[in-house]
């Protein structure tokens, strides 16, 4: 069984996508890069690093395809394999307006040690910030894609991260005393905080969801 949709991205009034899907572009992006390598920057060579043309390239068209083994709903004893798949597609402008805000939202960073704000389409280099490196990683655990190298960098510099919820039509974070309380605890210390277990507990079910999926990305040169 097959399943294919199309549908226009919802933006936010700053041009960015809605959250949920801003993170999927972003991770999907990495996952298509993989395996990073190593950049000389200056005198060193950086690990774990990409090209700002090669992520644009790549952005240009991304297909993200997903099987999952559901039993029958009509027999048990039967395993019915689904397909969905899922395609971001857009012109090379809107894909460095993009990456800007991979900038602006801290997900990517320089390598060359200065505070750059400014994507540029050719020359520069980037890396994950711990904060990308957290999306990417829980990404990838929900969608059962298994990477070595996403791993190792989930164990160098991976972060942790509170969800807020945020309204479906306009993509506003809630500002209810339950998410204020949250992000309060947060702030006066972790250890007076039991906000992770709840985000762990809405991952973990994530992660069962989709331990039996199978997911590929493919970019533009293995489409030709």
């Amino acid at each position: 069984m097959h399943q294919s949709s199309l549908r226009l991205l919802r933006m936010v009034d700053d041009g960015r996508p809605f959250s949920k899907d801003f993170q999927d572009i972003f991770s999907t992006l990495i996952v298509s890069l993989l395996p990073l390598s190593a950049h000389r920057v200056r005198l060193i060579k950086v690990e774990y690093t990409f090209l700002s043309q090669d992520a644009i390239s790549n952005l240009i068209y991304l297909k993200f395809s997903q099987s999952n083994r559901l039993p029958d709903p009509k027999d048990p004893s039967r395993i019915i394999n689904t397909t969905t798949a899922i395609t971001f597609s857009m012109s090379k402008d809107v894909a460095r307006s993009i990456c800007q805000c991979f900038v602006n939202a801290r997900l990517i960073e320089s390598a060359n040690g200065k505070d750059q704000q400014v994507y540029t389409i050719k020359g520069s280099i980037w890396q994950l910030t711990p904060k990308g490196i957290t999306i990417l990683d829980r990404f990838c655990a929900r969608n059962g894609i298994q990477q070595n190298q996403v791993s190792e960098l989930a164990s160098l510099k991976a972060t942790r991260l509170v969800v807020l919820e945020r309204d479906s039509q306009t993509d506003k974070l809630h500002y209810d005393q339950g998410t204020i309380e949250i992000v309060f605890r947060r702030l006066v210390g972790a250890d007076s905080c039991n906000a992770m277990s709840i985000v762990t507990a809405a991952d973990s079910s994530s992660m069962l969801e989709y331990r039996h999926s199978i997911t590929e990305v493919k970019t533009t040169a293995e489409l030709k």
